[in-house]
């Protein structure tokens, strides 16, 4: 058995030793988790149980955090206090919705979802899978795996978990997302015009489908939630870049120009793809100087990668281009 379930059974209550069990009472205050957190600090696990068997009466707040880090608290510990919160056997999604879900169920989610290394993530959501293969949660585990294979540059796998998370909550707009980008990439236009004019059709629906998701997101939630805000941007930018990629597709170059500025307006960081798209969209405008100047962008953004020599690669041939029509 797996740290990770022996610590989900220990919170949830399942199995509390005779030597920790407390007296069923009132929920915790926050001055008592941090006293007892304080008492058990070299057996947090132990600390862990405790709250979990009798729960606290507060959400955890981002000072309640700071309190707990002063404290001493490890990531185990925390995850078991946000847990035994009153809103911890939910989980809002990103439109809002609250989904009823275990307090295990719950620290197991996040242990997955804030894991940094990679490898370790994924085995992290395999595990997940296994254990709660009926969860409300899966929708967003299959998202994680999608996200991985995404990065990987395997599209087949990509494809295949984001469409799993789509049958499982149609509205989850992370995956709208990831589908809306990698259905029109060229590798992936590789069959008939008719083959090809439908993937381009699904992720034009499905960039439109996360865009108007985002306009349904109820205002309060971003406004108290600024890493939330940072993900929607980032999804905004990824919807309209999959635009600027259907309109490229048909050869509809000035909404392609519109799709890629406004993906780059929307996504906070520089993205040195969507720069390269919207010189290709400029270039076959005959925009040449403005094709050279995003393309200049996307190089310097990716400096010493292939990328890069692929950007200063187009830009010579734009030169001659422009050279030998005398523009």
């Amino acid at each position: 058995m797996s740290k990770l379930t022996i610590l989900a059974i220990f919170i949830g209550g399942v199995l509390v030793s005779a030597g920790w069990a407390q007296q069923a009472t009132a929920p915790l205050t926050e001055k008592e988790v941090i006293k007892i957190l304080k008492k058990n600090k070299k057996d947090q696990l132990k600390a862990a149980a405790i709250v979990g068997e009798r729960g606290v009466a507060f959400d955890v707040t981002e000072e309640f955090q700071k309190e707990l880090a002063k404290a001493g608290a490890d990531p185990m510990f925390y995850r078991a206090v946000v847990a035994a919160s009153p809103s911890g056997r939910t989980f809002t999604t990103p439109l809002g919705a609250k989904l009823e879900v275990s307090p295990e169920e719950k620290i197991d989610f996040m242990q997955a979802q804030s894991e940094l290394d990679a490898d370790r993530q994924l085995e992290l959501i395999k595990e997940f899978e296994k254990m709660y293969p009926q969860s409300q949660l899966l929708s967003y585990v299959w998202s994680h795996m999608a996200g991985h294979y995404q990065r990987q540059g395997d599209y087949t796998r990509t494809i295949e978990f984001a469409e799993r998370s789509l049958r499982s909550d149609p509205k989850n707009i992370f995956s709208m997302a990831v589908l809306a980008l990698i259905l029109p990439q060229p590798r992936m236009l590789q069959g008939t015009p008719a083959e090809n004019q439908q993937l381009v059709a699904r992720a034009e629906s499905y960039a439109s489908q996360t865009l108007q998701l985002i306009g349904e997101i109820p205002a309060e939630l971003l406004e108290n939630d600024e890493a939330l805000q940072k993900k929607m941007s980032a999804l905004s930018s990824d919807a309209h870049a999959a635009l600027g990629m259907v309109a490229l597709f048909r050869e509809e170059f000035p909404t392609a120009v519109d799709e890629f500025k406004t993906a780059i307006a929307a996504g906070g960081s520089a993205n040195p793809t969507h720069y390269f798209r919207l010189g290709e969209a400029y270039e076959n405008l005959g925009k040449f100087d403005q094709a050279i100047e995003a393309l200049q962008t996307a190089s310097d953004l990716s400096p010493g990668s292939s990328f890069q020599t692929l950007a200063e690669k187009r830009i010579s041939e734009i030169k001659a281009r422009r050279a030998l029509i005398g523009r």
